[in-house]
Formats: C-alpha cells, structure tokens, sequence
C-alpha cells in the first residue's frame, strides 16, 4: 500500500528577557494575569488537517516567569511544558533550538557570564544554543493529541558579576519547529505547497486523503512446493533396536562327545587273529605233551 501526504512544517519565536539587577533590595518579578498565575508556562501546538499553529499561555510570550530579575549568586530555576492539543488529528515532532538576540541586548558578554542549561525529564541536558535550525534541532519527542513533555530550564548567575552588569539585559530566541508525521493532508483546494506557517490553496472544502492501494499478483496454478525433510534430534530415544548382552554358562569340555574316531581298526585285527592263533598253539603243544 502506498500512501501520499503532505508534511507540513511550522515554526514560532519566543523571546525571553535576562535582567540582571544588581541591587540588594527584592527582585523584579514578572507581571502576569489573574489567569496565568500558578500555571506552568506552556507551548500548545494545536492543528487540524489543513494547518497548526503554536499557542502560549502567556499574552507576552514570555515563558520564563522566574528570569525576569537575577542577581549575582542566583540558581534559577524555570519549568516549561511542551504540549499538543487534544484535537490533533496527527502526530508531529517538534524540535527546540535556541539563538542569542544580540540585536536587543544592552550589554555585550552578559549572557555568557551565565550558564544556562535545558533538561528533558529524565535529566538529559540538550543543548539548544547549539542545535542545528528546524529540523536539526533538539528533538523534544513525538507528539500525538493530549501528549506533553516538560523541560527544566537552570540559569546560574556567577557571584563574580560586578557592578559593570547593573541593569543588563539580552535576549534569547527560542524556536519551536514542528514536523507533521503522521495523517494525510492535502492543501484546501486540493492543490498548493505547503510552507511553514501553513499551506496555500483556494477552497474552504474540507480535503480527502489520496491513497493508492496496490495489491500483488497472486498466482492461479498450484504450487509445486518440496516437501520439507524433518529431522527429529532425540539423544534419548535410541533409533534401532537395543543391544543386550548375554552371559552364557561355562559348558564342560568333557562332557562333549566326540564326533570322529581315528582308532586303527586294521592292526587291532591282526593283534586279535595273532593272538587267537598264538593260543590254538598253545593248546595243541600242551595237548601232544601230556600224551607223550
């Protein structure tokens, strides 16, 4: 199956402010609304099958609540939620990558006197002053509808800071950069590129996703397949027939009869004729004695 959709890429800038204030007395503290008091600093992204936007709930676009004022000494710290909305009909990836606004800074070197660092929520540091624009950023995860991801952000202020930073401020952009990578969009009007911010057309019409589904060829005839040869492995079950050892009982060898004779029977003929005439002599010798 084949599917065409269009990617469709936004981007938004924050800016926050980094005053530091070398004074003893009580810190500036940032001006909020009834509304955005004791809520999480928050980036929305919202979007619908033809555009998306991001949102903060913050009306001066200010995110960093507790960086309004710093003294030396100070470790600050600021969490950010990073959210899609609820309604998303897709998912998006949104990269984070950050850029001093040198062009607004009153002091030169303030903003690398401190150290600034962002954290995910399983502490891995990310380093969003160096990551690539867009896509080469940071990527903060994929988010589907209702999904979020929090971010820890530190500022550490040297005590070493003097009196040359009374009053210094700079500037930081931070870019939010959204890729959508799921779903099908089409641009209203069913034509027009997409570009970040949102997408060209001409019609309201709501638009239908183009697929194309590509089936295999399936073959008709049989399928002349080997059959498989199975060989069965058993160290346990002997294959042939067991061999059994016999003890056979000692046989006496006289007991055995013979089975031939080579006895001369001729010479224990002629002894016996010898011997029968040898005695007819006898018996005729005694005989003539006696009478004479």
């Amino acid at each position: 199956m084949k599917r065409k959709f269009s990617k469709l890429v936004i981007a938004a800038i924050l800016c926050t402010a980094f005053v530091f204030v070398y004074s003893a007395g009580a810190l500036a503290a940032a001006v909020l609304n009834p509304s955005e008091q004791g809520t999480t600093p928050t980036v929305t992204l919202t979007a619908t099958s033809a555009s998306a936007s991001f949102s903060f709930n913050r009306e001066s676009g200010n995110l960093f609540d507790n960086f309004t004022g710093v003294m030396p000494g100070d470790e600050l710290t600021q969490s950010i939620r990073v959210q899609a909305a609820s309604g998303n009909p897709d998912s998006y990836r949104i990269y984070l990558y950050a850029r001093e606004n040198t062009e607004e800074a009153n002091t030169e070197d303030f903003l690398s006197s401190l150290n600034l660092t962002v954290q995910d929520s399983q502490n891995n540091e990310l380093k969003v002053m160096d990551a690539g624009e867009g896509t080469a950023g940071v990527l903060l995860g994929t988010f589907a509808g209702s999904e979020s991801a929090d971010l820890t952000v530190k500022l550490t202020v040297p005590i070493e800071l003097g009196n040359g930073f009374q009053g210094a401020k700079s500037f930081v952009n931070w870019m939010f950069y959204a890729e959508q990578v799921t779903g099908s969009v089409t641009p209203p009007g069913g034509g027009g590129d997409t570009t970040p911010g949102g997408s060209t057309g001409g019609s309201n019409k709501r638009p239908t996703p183009s697929v194309t589904v590509t089936d295999p060829e399936v073959p008709t005839g049989s399928l002349d397949l080997p059959d498989p040869e199975v060989v069965v492995e058993d160290p346990d079950v002997p294959l042939g027939l067991p061999e059994i050892d016999v003890e056979e009982e000692a046989v006496p060898l006289a007991a055995i009869p013979k089975t031939g004779d080579s006895t001369p029977i001729l010479l224990f003929i002629v002894l016996m004729v010898a011997s029968g005439t040898a005695l007819t002599a006898l018996l005729v010798m005694g005989r003539r004695t006696s009478k004479g």
